[in-house]
């Protein structure tokens, strides 16, 4: 049997040695993961200018985000603020859609007044402990949904207070969205807070109901941030076959005689 052809059959056993496996890995993940993309804080108004139906409706346009980005290990993770007087923690960073889905539906209405700086300094207590970093997953992002104005925390200016809670963030790289409801809430003061430019980064509706309009702009927001798509498992076994054939003809095109 000449070179040529051993050479030939010695490589077509390392395409079979290495394909075979990738071949078996890609149809079980599906392709190649991106990397893990935002930290997303919402912040919850509980405070007892919300009337239940309200309270409901809200309930169901944070849901709505939830189910309009992808929760996983792997990638996007959401945690859950509940301001009302006092500051609730109601789920923690998380990249388990399930879980932040029955910590939603179980959420008590807080009362009391609106409290938007210690709702953003938890947010950033979180962050903080608990995102991710590195790669694509390091943007943290805060969204914010109230129908009023700050009147706590008391002993200080509210608006000044959640001015310097937001800018803390900001200056952390945090990313801030901010959706105000209704007739009661200050246009003004949601673009003290958010990012810019403000009409990228502040909305005002009429009602919760309206606030998947919000979100929906937000997610479209998000997604051109996003990493690029991961490659399919079609694609990446075409590109390592190309690989390996090249690698075969260039051996056997070296065995030739001169």
């Amino acid at each position: 049997m000449s070179s040529v052809k051993l050479q030939e059959m010695e490589s077509l056993l390392v395409l079979h040695k290495f394909f075979t496996p990738l071949f078996i890995l890609l149809l079980t993940t599906g392709g190649l993961h991106a990397a893990p993309m935002f930290n997303i804080m919402v912040l919850f108004d509980g405070s007892g200018s919300i009337n239940p139906s309200d309270y409901e409706d809200q309930r169901g346009a944070e849901q709505h985000l939830l189910n309009s980005l992808t929760i996983s290990p792997t990638d996007n993770q959401f945690g859950i603020v509940q301001f009302g007087t006092n500051v609730i923690l109601e789920s923690g960073l998380s990249g388990n859609g399930a879980n932040l889905a029955t910590a939603l539906s179980k959420m008590f209405q807080s009362g009391g007044q609106t409290n938007h700086a210690d709702a953003f300094t938890t947010a950033h207590d979180e962050l903080t402990l608990n995102a991710r970093s590195g790669g694509g997953g390091g943007q943290s992002v805060v969204i914010l949904l109230t129908d009023g104005t700050p009147n706590e925390p008391s002993g200080s200016n509210p608006v000044i207070a959640t001015i310097n809670a937001a800018n803390a963030l900001k200056s952390d790289d945090a990313l801030i969205y901010g959706i105000g409801v209704g007739g009661q809430v200050d246009v003004s003061d949601i673009e003290f807070y958010t990012s810019g430019p403000t009409t990228n980064f502040s909305f005002h509706v009429d009602n919760f109901n309206d606030a998947t309009t919000a979100i929906n702009s937000i997610v479209s927001d998000l997604n051109a941030m996003s990493p690029p798509p991961a490659i399919p498992a079609l694609g990446a076994m075409v590109i390592f076959a190309i690989a390996m054939l090249t690698l075969i003809r260039r051996r056997a095109a070296n065995t030739l005689p001169v």
